[in-house]
């Protein structure tokens, strides 16, 4: 990229490593530089007029047709190509009298664009051929909820406005901004929060309201459908979630804002909600536990072992550690927490002619569930 000042800069929503920036050469044409490998390199694109750029919009399927919104001869311009930079052709000619600031694209309609100036708010239904004016105030700034398209923000030295009817009829809505003064907005697809840039006081947050957040999360060992994210629904909406173990999984249930084993579940909406799927992995008892009693004598003593063995259950879907407990009437003593790879135990000092009773369990080492016991009785 030669030297350039870029006044403007859009990232495809698609491929984040597709980048668009717009600005002005040294001679003074507007430029569009393009580059798909996230920087690496730019591919120039010259637009047909001197001027600034101030911003610039990707259609959200087709990043040929890009929007270039500038400054020429002290009112706005707008062009837009089809073809990924090699023609434009100007929109919306002796339309704007101000300066053009931002521009959006409805994610949903894309024939629907916004443009925001100087002198106001514009709204094309046709990609451009026509428009119309939908604010009469100075406005800086313009995002389009990408859940619910027909609600447009418009931002300016007033703050921040709301349209519930694609930009027909407006509402304030600055609960929280501390300083009204809005040079840019942008919507958070991941949480729906609006962010707005004001000048002097910082990033502000926005939670658009009219909706609910439900979280749908699953732990290690299976999946849900829909799938684990954050979710924007209208208040009331009915959302049925199933949960799905992997192999040698079980599903025990749900946590967090739900609870129970039904599957799938239906969950009501009248709230923010965290909804959890808690799956739990499948063990099974080790095999051939065994148990003898052995006499170890010397010139001096004469002690009594009891030598315990085992094999693994090849249905374990990985090596599993062991623990080992002495029951002792109707309670179980850990003696041992063995390793990987070991399958024998020697207790020692045991009482010749008392009976032992030991349970054998194989352990999850993330989650530490035990599994089912096998059980041996030495005599």
């Amino acid at each position: 990229m030669q030297t350039t000042k870029i006044d403007a800069l859009a990232v495809h929503s698609r491929n984040s490593n597709h980048l668009f920036a717009a600005g002005r050469t040294p001679g003074g044409a507007m430029v569009l530089y393009v580059t798909t490998d996230g920087g690496v390199n730019w591919l120039a694109k010259t637009l047909p007029a001197n001027g600034t750029a101030s911003a610039v919009a990707v259609h959200p399927s087709n990043e040929l047709i890009i929007y270039v919104a500038g400054i020429k001869d002290s009112d706005g311009v707008l062009y837009r190509t089809t073809d990924g930079g090699g023609t434009w052709t100007q929109s919306g000619a002796k339309v704007f009298t101000g300066y053009l600031t931002a521009l959006a694209l409805d994610p949903v309609s894309p024939f629907r664009i916004y443009t925001a100036s100087t002198d106001g708010l514009y709204r094309s239904e046709d990609s451009g051929a026509t428009w119309t004016r939908c604010l009469e105030t100075s406005t800086a700034a313009v995002a389009v909820d990408p859940a619910a398209p027909s609600h447009v923000y418009a931002g300016g030295w007033a703050g921040v406005g709301k349209s519930t009817d694609f930009g027909r009829s407006w509402i304030d809505y600055n609960k929280g901004l501390t300083v009204k003064a809005v040079n840019a907005l942008e919507f958070v697809s991941s949480t729906g929060s609006l962010l707005a840039s004001t000048q002097g006081g910082g990033i502000c947050q926005i939670r658009p309201g009219g909706f609910n957040f439900l979280m749908l999360g699953a732990t290690g060992g299976g999946t849900i459908e829909p799938k684990a994210g954050l979710y924007r629904r209208t208040p009331g909406t009915r959302v049925t979630v199933s949960a799905a173990p992997d192999s040698n999984h079980s599903f025990l249930g749900w946590s967090g804002d739900a609870s129970g084993t039904a599957n799938p579940l239906t969950i009501t909406v009248d709230r923010d909600l965290v909804v959890r799927a808690e799956f739990l992995r499948n063990l099974f008892a080790p095999l051939e536990f065994k148990g003898r009693k052995e006499e170890n004598r010397s010139l001096l003593f004469v002690e009594y072992i009891n030598i315990l063995t085992w094999r693994p259950n090849p249905a374990n879907d990985s090596a599993a550690p062991y623990r080992l407990y002495l029951v002792e009437g109707t309670t179980q003593r850990l003696i041992a927490s063995l390793s990987l790879g070991v399958f024998e135990y020697r207790e020692r000092g045991v009482d010749k002619d008392k009976a032992y009773t030991y349970r054998l369990v194989a352990v999850d080492p993330e989650t530490n569930q035990e599994g089912p016991p096998a059980t041996v009785t030495v005599k």
